[in-house]
């Protein structure tokens, strides 16, 4: 439908696409706060701007996503899943020192198609993307522009496969 909840064991953010809101719940503090989807772009463009004026002189990431389907599959949770492995690679160099840094995120994933009820979460945040480019899976590298380049990347990679991971070990 046109509502979605995201919990966890300390709190719930609910997506509400018809009132275009973003409610986050706190279950230890007993205690929520409504945004609007409005509110929330106006934070975003925001931080994105902050985070603009901080990186000036700050080493800037490099990035490399690869994705490839191994051709191996195996029986998960009653599903037959074939896996792929997602590979983010990033690298760093400061301007000022010469230094470099490196990460790599290496995402085993199991894919299977099927799944009762995908089909409307996948229909949800397509057009939740129609009214706000935010995800509630997001993190706090997501504000920082390079790093949701990296990421868009990643997704677009993953795009690709068709499925949803029944299963992922995250390295």
């Amino acid at each position: 439908g046109d509502k979605m909840a995201h919990r966890g064991k300390n709190e719930s953010t609910v997506i509400d696409l018809n009132a275009q809101t973003i409610t986050h719940i706190d279950f230890q503090r007993k205690t929520y706060s409504v945004m609007t989807f409005d509110e929330m772009k106006q934070a975003l463009e925001q931080m994105s701007k902050k985070m603009e004026k901080q990186k000036e002189g700050s080493p800037q990431p490099d990035f490399k996503v690869s994705l490839d389907a191994t051709g191996n599959t195996k029986q998960i949770a009653g599903y037959d899943a074939k896996e792929a492995v997602l590979k983010m690679e990033m690298q760093a160099t400061d301007a000022k020192s010469g230094q470099q840094g490196s990460m790599t995120i290496t995402t085993d994933m199991w894919l299977a198609t099927g799944v009762a009820g995908y089909d409307q979460v996948r229909d949800f945040y397509r057009r939740m993307a129609e009214k706000i480019d935010w995800s509630p899976n997001g993190n706090m590298f997501m504000s920082q522009p390079q790093m949701a380049k990296g990421m868009a990347g990643a997704s677009k990679e993953m795009a690709k496969l068709e499925g949803v991971p029944v299963l992922q070990l995250l390295t």
